[in-house]
């Protein structure tokens, strides 16, 4: 079992290196080609720095039910109850690698580091202010949460203790529920408009799409189209047609079947990050060796827009607000929040 851990790490990690040399900038290392009317990008005053200096190396941020924000650092977790204008520390827990808030309670989920090849997860019930340990020893990727009050969790990791569990007491108990012969790390959940949850994974072998039409309880694989490509920060997403969209190598790919078939959105470059506002535009941001840049999707002319890389100078991740605001996190020492929402980005 050890050899097959060891031969399963060091393929996933030979794909990705041969993954990110390729697609670490946009054409083999030059600068993205302007795209759209210059004079529609979306130019410096549309960001402001958001947070001060307390959010210097943000590493994530999410927005809980009631609004509140919870940014996680370095140093610990901060918390913002007045829209990012004063912060405080919820703990000095260093070992947070993730957050997963519940849009149904107050829930709050968190995975963590303990050690070398050593994992745990934190529950909060009261939106992040109090923490208790969740019995899951595993690399939790993400979490899903579901109208009836089950709690999906994907963990990293090769079998038997990678894989789904569910919770249907809210985090205080698991059960890994595992489809047959299932050996890929899950990465990403998504619980359509129509109810249908989505998972999509990774193995040796490639990316690959789960759908589950039972709240979990089986799963069908659907036709990735994506072979041997693996990308660990791949996303799904949808929009208010009920259109899906993955940040898969090569690009926003979108899926207008649910997943079944896949096409390649021409101009959007391979992404790290995106985001989906209500009015169905993408902001697609990517950061690599010699490049760096976001891209803005404009739903209404089915057009790509450049947005200066220079006004970011490096690229962690994008986050969206219940408010269509977009949030960038460089990589470096600050975050820009948008002064209006991304729904009015050419306005």
């Amino acid at each position: 079992m050890i050899c097959l851990r060891l031969i399963f790490r060091l393929s996933l990690l030979l794909c990705l290196l041969l993954t990110c040399a390729c697609q670490d900038s946009p054409s083999g290392g030059s600068q993205i080609e302007q795209v759209g009317d210059p004079e529609n990008w979306i130019i410096e005053d549309f960001w402001e720095s958001w947070g001060g200096n307390e959010l210097r190396n943000a590493l994530e941020i999410v927005e809980t039910r009631n609004g509140d924000f919870l940014v996680l650092v370095p140093e610990g977790l901060l918390r913002s109850a007045d829209n990012g204008q004063t912060w405080t520390v919820v703990d000095s827990q260093q070992s947070t690698i993730s957050l997963y808030p519940s849009p149904f309670s107050d829930v709050v989920f968190r995975s963590l580091s303990l050690g070398f090849e050593q994992w745990g997860c934190d529950r909060s019930q009261d939106l992040g202010e109090n923490w208790e340990n969740s019995p899951l020893f595993i690399l939790i990727r993400d979490f899903a949460f579901l109208e009836n009050g089950r709690i999906l969790a994907g963990g990293s990791g090769f079998s038997p203790h990678g894989g789904i569990y569910h919770s249907d007491d809210g985090g205080l108990s698991w059960e890994q529920r595992n489809p047959i012969n299932f050996s890929m790390a899950p990465l990403r959940f998504h619980v359509s408009s129509t109810g249908e949850i989505f998972l999509v994974g990774g193995d040796v072998s490639g990316t690959h799409i789960l759908r589950s039409d039972d709240n979990g309880g089986s799963w069908t694989e659907l036709n990735s189209q994506f072979g041997m490509v693996f990308w660990p920060d791949i996303d799904l997403k949808e929009n208010s047609q009920g259109d899906f969209f993955m940040n898969a190598p090569g690009g926003v790919w979108r899926s207008k079947d649910h997943g079944v078939t896949w096409e390649n959105m021409p101009e959007s470059i391979r992404s790290r990050s995106f985001v989906i506002d209500s009015n169905d535009n993408i902001l697609s941001g990517f950061g690599g060796i010699g490049s760096v840049g976001l891209r803005y999707y404009s739903a209404l002319r089915d057009e790509w827009f450049e947005v200066d890389p220079d006004l970011i100078g490096s690229f962690h991740s994008i986050y969206l607000d219940r408010n269509n605001f977009a949030y960038i996190i460089t990589r470096y020492n600050k975050v820009l929040r948008s002064v209006r929402p991304l729904t009015e980005a050419l306005e």
